[in-house]
């Protein structure tokens, strides 16, 4: 199996490539390939566009594309590291008050991503189930989310706001599981709620539980 691209800073969109000093060509080029890919995506579907479509998108031989991504799953974990780069990096940039509002707003911030993102987060929760192309990538996502989510809970219980007769590893792996399931169970649906909503919806009766009263 070829190894995973490079996960590089830009951000994940459709927006020109910056060619900044500091930035070599080969990290352009890969920007440029992604950027031009989840455009497409975005448009058709993953399944609907092929390599040498992205390679007319982003002006570059179809065999240079392959040199970056030898296939569109890899460019799909890429694009997957990414937005969840980015959500964490959202939460932390604009800390807020206090884990329950944390934890609402770290909800927000990935319900509107995924509802930006809508074809491609549904390509990719059907390559995360065990032993598909994903699933290794969905692992280092979710310990990225863990991670966050565990310094979350600690902070709180410091506070008083969490109860500490459970640990801060077995409350994030129950948010996350409310998370993970809501996006799967949206996706299933059709798409046609709003995710930020429902994980608002969810949080909320599980963090009635977690926290204590006043």
């Amino acid at each position: 199996m070829p190894d995973t691209p490079p996960v590089s800073s830009a951000p994940v969109s459709s927006a020109p490539v910056s060619s900044a000093p500091g930035r070599s060509r080969v990290q352009r080029n890969h920007d440029r390939i992604l950027a031009a890919a989840i455009e497409l995506f975005a448009e058709r579907g993953p399944d609907a566009v092929t390599m040498a479509d992205i390679a007319a998108a982003a002006g570059m031989a179809r065999s240079s594309v392959f040199n970056h991504f030898p296939s569109k799953n890899l460019i799909l974990a890429c694009f997957f590291r990414r937005m969840t780069d980015e959500i964490l990096a959202e939460a932390r940039a604009k800390p807020r008050p206090g884990f329950r509002a944390s934890m609402l707003d770290l909800g927000r911030i990935a319900g509107t991503r995924a509802m930006r993102h809508r074809r491609i987060v549904a390509a990719i929760a059907g390559l995360t189930a065990p032993r598909q192309p994903l699933a290794a990538t969905e692992r280092e996502t979710d310990d990225a989310m863990l991670t966050h989510m565990q310094a979350l809970i600690r902070a709180g219980q410091a506070t008083g706001e969490v109860r500490d007769d459970q640990s801060a590893a077995s409350l994030a792996g129950l948010l996350l599981a409310v998370l993970t399931a809501s996006a799967h169970e949206w996706v299933a649906g059709g798409q046609r709620d709003d995710l930020s909503a429902l994980l608002e919806a969810r949080f909320s009766l599980v963090l009635d539980g977690l926290t204590r009263k006043s």
